[in-house]
């Protein structure tokens, strides 16, 4: 399996790194701080499983970043997450296509 960690922070992709390899060895990481990093990464491996995807990134809101992958990405599955969502940004969100939400206390 192979996932595309977005966040702005280095600690919680690096975080998130750490709990999904303890998850399973198999699995491969990726990590972009930014949108356009992200979307770079995309291209370079059209064989990615799953995105987890920050809300709040310094070059776009997730949930334009969202609406971007949707286009280029159709089939693949996004988790948005979140430190501070209300249940308005959750519903959006996910009827923009998101697969998934997760607060940031959730996790």
């Amino acid at each position: 399996m192979k996932i595309l960690v977005i966040d702005d922070h280095a600690l919680v992709r690096e975080g998130l790194h750490q709990v999904l390899k303890g998850l399973d060895e198999d699995v491969t990481v990726l990590q972009a701080g930014t949108c356009a990093q992200a979307f770079d990464q995309a291209a370079d491996h059209p064989d990615l499983d799953l995105v987890l995807l920050d809300y709040h990134l310094p070059d776009m809101t997730g949930l334009a970043a969202l609406d971007i992958f949707g286009q280029r990405h159709p089939e693949l599955p996004i988790v948005m997450l979140s430190g501070s969502a209300n249940t308005q940004i959750m519903r959006q969100v996910l009827q923009n296509g998101a697969s998934g939400f997760v607060k940031g206390g959730d996790v």
